[in-house]
This record gives C-alpha cells, sequence and structure tokens, in this order.
C-alpha cells in the first residue's frame, strides 16, 4: 500500500520501502529500494545518508540466498556506487575497499563490468598518489577487455577508451610523464575518430 501510495515519490519513500520490505523478508525489492534511497541521497550530497542506504542493501544481498548469481551482480554494483560516495567523502581506504568488493563480485565471469571497476580503482588509486597500484588496475582492466576491444561493440569500447583516455593517459600527464601520455593518446584517437568525434 506505501509503494502505491509513494508513486509519485519513490525516491523519497525508498529508504522507507527498504525497510518494510526487508522485514517482509523480499529480499530482492528491499535491495532495490535501499539502492534507489543511496542514489537519491547521493545527488543530494547526503554522503552519509548515501553511505548508510548502499550499506543496508549490501547486508541484505549478503544474507539472500535465494539467488545469488542475480544478487551478486546487483551487489557488485552497490558496492561501486557505495565506493564512489566515499571517494566523494574522503574516506579513501573505505572506497578502495568497497572497489575491491565489487570486482570480486563482479568476478572475471563478467569482463565488461569488471574491467569498468578496475578502472574505476585505478582512478582512485591515482587520485590517491599510488601510481603503481593504479598502473596495475589499468593493465588488470586491459587484460580483462582483451585484444581490439573497440571490434566487439560500443560498450566495450566505451570502457576500452576509459581505461586508456580518462585513466592512464591523464595519470602520465599529471605525473609529467607525456611521452608515455602520448602513446596512450595516440593508440586512443583511431578508435575515436572512426566513431565519429576527435580526439
Amino acid at each position: 500500500a506505501l509503494e502505491v501510495m509513494s508513486a509519485a515519490r519513490l525516491e523519497q519513500a525508498a529508504a522507507l520501502l527498504g525497510r518494510h520490505f526487508a522485514a517482509a523478508g523480499e529480499a530482492e525489492r528491499a535491495v532495490h529500494y535501499f539502492e534507489m534511497a543511496g542514489e537519491h541521497a547521493a545527488r543530494a550530497f547526503a554522503n552519509e545518508e548515501a553511505i548508510s542506504s548502499f550499506r543496508s542493501a549490501l547486508e541484505i544481498a549478503d544474507e539472500d540466498g535465494s539467488n545469488i548469481e542475480a544478487m551478486a551482480r546487483t551487489a557488485a554494483g552497490v558496492w561501486a556506487k557505495l565506493a564512489e560516495v566515499l571517494w566523494a567523502a574522503w574516506r579513501l581506504e573505505e572506497a578502495r575497499q568497497a572497489f575491491q568488493a565489487a570486482i570480486r563480485l563482479a568476478g572475471p565471469g563478467n569482463a565488461l563490468q569488471t574491467a569498468h571497476l578496475q578502472a574505476l580503482l585505478g582512478k582512485l588509486e591515482g587520485f590517491d598518489h599510488r601510481h603503481g597500484a593504479a598502473l596495475a588496475a589499468f593493465d588488470a582492466a586491459e587484460e580483462l577487455l582483451g585484444e581490439h576491444p573497440w571490434t566487439k561493440g560500443d560498450a566495450w569500447a566505451d570502457v576500452w577508451l576509459e581505461v586508456m583516455l580518462d585513466s592512464r593517459a591523464e595519470l602520465h600527464l599529471s605525473r609529467n610523464e607525456p611521452e608515455l601520455g602520448l602513446a596512450a593518446l595516440a593508440a586512443a584517437r583511431p578508435v575515436v575518430e572512426a566513431r565519429g568525434s576527435p580526439a
């Protein structure tokens, strides 16, 4: 009844709905609403509220045994969202651990999602001046993507460009390593140009 009555403002009622569905033992819907509440709080820069909602979602996902594979995929996404909020709150070690948890749950079986998570972890490591760890994460992402990932479709090309441009090139240029940065840009240029937007 609350879900129906709140149809026009689900985001505002999401945390309450999450609690009710959790109490009713409906894990999937509880996780969905706690995740929604976390996203809503994060957009409003209510970081502590977002962290609390995401952690509630993860607690329920961890306890649910009904659809382990689907819940693991969902939990990987929630861990990544939690990591980004923790990063925004400058809780870098917690953010690092959250990204690592997301990577473990996504696993090598979901190469595209895991590569994207490795790229995000690498950016965090670079932001925290842990350059060796950043490069290791970017290398792991590239290995997951395989050779010529841009031939596998737009989503694969997007993640590969994220690794090369937003991640690897940016790190090298910020470290005053222009040759390495330009090499990453040069590797990405043909893919960017083939997609119709100049690098």
